[in-house]
């Protein structure tokens, strides 16, 4: 939970969510299930990507942040996918792509011919 109160899910499983007031004199709990569908892990687990002819196609189930870079670390694209994108690249060969969502990150090595 952040400091304004908003839960996010990293991954699937049950929490129990307790606040009390400042003076101590209240307290309430909720109790809180994440599906799988849901769990961050997953959405970076679900992430289809692959290299096409002279491009890279990333197809999020959720929006996501992506990061694709050169074998030799010249950044080609960084921002949020939020639907089917196809990245252009200018040669063949192999290309890296960082997805995350928060702290959870997966990194993929894509052949693009």
């Amino acid at each position: 939970m952040d400091k304004d109160g908003k839960v996010t899910a990293i991954a699937a499983g049950k929490a129990t969510i307790t606040v009390t007031t400042e003076d101590g004199s209240k307290t309430a709990t909720c109790a809180v299930t994440v599906n799988t569908a849901t769990a961050l892990e997953d959405i970076i687990a679900n992430t289809r990507v692959y290299g096409q002819e002279h491009m890279i196609c990333i197809e999020p189930v959720m929006p996501i942040n992506a990061l694709v870079v050169s074998i030799n670390g010249k950044p080609i694209y960084n921002d949020v996918v939020t639907s089917t994108i196809q990245i252009p690249v200018s040669s063949t060969g192999i290309y890296i792509v960082k997805l995350g969502t928060g702290n959870d990150i997966s990194i993929r090595k894509v052949s693009v011919k």
